[in-house]
């Protein structure tokens, strides 16, 4: 862009310095003219040729500068795009690691009877369920507790790609993958991904659930995230057409604390 603008600003320079040049010959300039015997005024106007000369030169200027501060609004437009999802998934993953920091479960003897007040994690590999202290009260006199349940699930979306939804209960409930409400964290993924670190076998698991033999009751060590955003852009013009999504790649590390603790008294 810079490379044309400099192509056209020269071009106006050279335009410019030979109609400054033609009018000095035709003595158009704005010296005094020798004072004529009749009553008739001076013939000091601009002729039809020079008038489109001119409009011709400010039309290439508009046109030039039109385009130039057009295409600096549009990379602004796209640099927000792009900041606002960066920060959108920044804030996704803060609550995701806070949630994962305060993961627990506790003995069998302490989730009530017939396990009404059920702990543990159940992991997919494109989601995952567990028991968590991360709740925070905002609203007085609500019936909530500081132990919930909390889940992170992918679901498509009505343009096919993945939305990230988090469910959060009241209080912990009988069912770990059940209940609660959700609400949107990300729009518009191409992936979400999950493994989780198994640190008696030292690997990597795709799947987790602290009832199994494998699991033998822990939470695990890490979970590692994958996530995809597709930066989606404007509809197509005339001029401009249509873009593919261009997809944003994200990965990080949670770690669990208490992942090989169960609580009991």
């Amino acid at each position: 862009m810079g490379y044309r603008l400099s192509v056209v600003v020269v071009g106006l320079n050279i335009m410019t310095k030979g109609l400054v040049k033609y009018l000095r010959s035709k003595d158009c300039s704005l010296k005094q003219r020798e004072p004529t015997t009749d009553n008739r005024q001076p013939n000091a106007g601009f002729t039809m040729i020079e008038i489109i000369i001119a409009i011709g030169i400010l039309a290439a200027m508009m046109v030039s500068v039109t385009e130039f501060t057009t295409n600096i609004l549009n990379r602004k437009v796209k640099n927000d795009d792009r900041m606002q999802m960066h920060h959108t998934v920044s804030v996704a993953v803060n609550k995701i690691t806070d949630d994962l920091r305060m993961a627990f479960i506790v003995d069998s003897k302490f989730q009530g009877k017939d396990s009404v007040y059920k702990t543990g994690f159940i992991g997919e590999e494109s989601r995952m369920d567990f028991s968590t202290m991360s709740n925070v009260h905002f609203i007085k006199n609500k019936k909530d507790t500081d132990q919930i349940h909390v889940g992170y699930v992918a679901e498509k979306n009505e343009k096919g790609h993945l939305d990230l939804k988090r469910r959060q209960t009241d209080y912990l409930e009988d069912k770990i993958n059940e209940g609660g409400h959700s609400l949107l964290l990300i729009k518009n993924m191409s992936q979400f991904a999950l493994e989780y670190y198994d640190s008696n076998k030292e690997e990597w698991k795709k799947k987790w659930d602290t009832e199994s033999i494998s699991a033998a009751g822990k939470l695990p060590q890490i979970v590692k995230i994958k996530v995809g955003v597709l930066q989606i852009f404007d509809e197509e013009t005339e001029k401009e057409p249509k873009k593919e999504p261009k997809e944003h790649y994200y990965e990080f590390l949670a770690e669990i604390p208490m992942y090989n603790t169960k609580i009991s008294f």
